[in-house]
């Protein structure tokens, strides 16, 4: 554990790395290709949604940086710089455990460029060499968005943002206008049946 988080903070990380690690079903059978799904969406995108379907039919493990925060929040975190470090020592080793399975990977958050450059430094250095990252960009209105992060504020023990955070995300995500991506999906236009689909046969190509 970092020696930047107090000790309560150490024991707390290891309860969840391991209490989120144990949730996982890990087949037999792996992928011979498997990737790094990343999506570029913000906050009621729809990462989550495609995430559970794709679920459905590949040997895929998520990491959600959400399920993180709401698990503090249920012990009784409150927001703040060790708030923070637990989440980010959390979603590192899970990814990395994650890795070790040999399955797919999803990441539950917001494909931020210096996230994708994280990611691929990871693979590098911890030598996933048979990973292929593959970054989706899930499109949707602002108005959209606001509609649906507005919706989930009225829900009990789920995390998914506020409308607060939209907002300062909507304005950082103006300076990535140049980030290429592997695919693009108008969340508008499709279901997340024909959203998955699309990224499976993006998957498929390796």
């Amino acid at each position: 554990m970092p020696e930047r988080l107090s000790p309560y903070g150490q024991e707390e990380a290891q309860f969840l790395i391991d209490h989120f690690s144990s949730q996982w079903e890990v087949p037999s059978e792996k992928p011979k290709n498997p990737v790094v799904l990343m999506f570029a969406g913000l906050q009621g995108s729809g990462k989550s949604a495609v995430i559970n379907e794709l679920k459905k039919d590949l040997p895929l493990i998520s990491v959600s940086l959400d399920e993180v925060r709401q698990s503090l929040f249920n012990q009784g975190w409150q927001y703040g710089e060790e708030f923070n470090e637990v989440v980010k020592t959390v979603s590192a080793e899970l990814v990395n455990r994650a890795f070790k399975t040999g399955c797919h990977v999803a990441l539950d958050t917001n494909a931020k460029p210096q996230r994708r450059e994280d990611m691929v430094l990871s693979l590098k250095d911890q030598h996933y060499f048979a990973y292929r990252l593959v970054v989706v960009s899930l499109q949707t209105s602002p108005e959209t968005l606001r509609r649906r992060v507005g919706e989930r504020q009225s829900l009990t023990g789920t995390y998914r943002g506020t409308l607060n955070e939209l907002e300062f995300s909507l304005k950082e995500s103006q300076e990535w206008a140049e980030q290429t991506y592997d695919l693009t999906l108008d969340t508008e236009q499709m279901i997340v049946e024909e959203e998955a689909l699309a990224i499976k046969e993006v998957i498929n190509r390796g």
